[in-house]
């Protein structure tokens, strides 16, 4: 079976169920905190998708790390995909789950590239302008890219604006070599 589909059935199972039951956001929480788990922790990440260990050892593991913070659902989903040897796609599902839940409950990811870090303070007052102007909530994730030379790049729902100095310098090349 193909991946996408693998990870799109258990991560649509999971959010229509979590929503059913008014727990989206305990379950969001706790399937952010998988991702990261999963995408910060190479080891960890290694630990699960490990063929030769054993899954009730893996899911005794999960339980051990998480099962005190982590709602009843998600370890129900943790045990699911181990059980059926689908631990190679838990990180992609739980970035789809983390999705469908943040469409559901109206919140658009998007990321602001700049040409150097901004301040936390900085970063709330760009992120309440965009809602504002774009009467959404929206999640958004800071990158840095020093290629940018000043300015920024918004991404959000494949639409990007590129208010970056390094667009307009090339823009004024192309328009010099006309």
């Amino acid at each position: 079976m193909n991946r996408n589909r693998i990870t799109v059935r258990y991560a649509k199972a999971l959010s229509e169920l979590a929503l059913e039951q008014n727990k989206s956001e305990v379950i969001c929480h706790d399937i952010i905190i998988l991702y990261k788990s999963l995408d910060q922790f190479k080891g960890f990440e290694n630990f699960i998708v490990t063929p030769s260990i054993a899954p009730s050892e893996k899911i005794n593991k999960i339980k051990e790390l998480f099962a005190k913070e982590f709602d009843g659902l998600t370890i129900r989903l943790i045990e699911l995909v181990i059980n059926h040897q689908r631990e190679a796609y838990l990180k992609d599902i739980a970035r789809n789950i983390i999705t469908y839940l943040h469409k559901a409950q109206g919140i658009m990811p998007a990321t602001l590239k700049t040409a150097q870090p901004l301040s936390g303070e900085l970063l709330t007052k760009i992120n309440k302008a965009f809602e504002e102007k774009l009467h959404k909530t929206i999640e958004l994730t800071p990158e840095t890219d020093n290629r940018l030379i000043g300015g920024f790049v918004f991404t959000m729902d494949n639409i990007q604006y590129d208010a970056s100095l390094a667009t307009r310098i090339k823009n004024i090349k192309k328009q010099f070599q006309k």
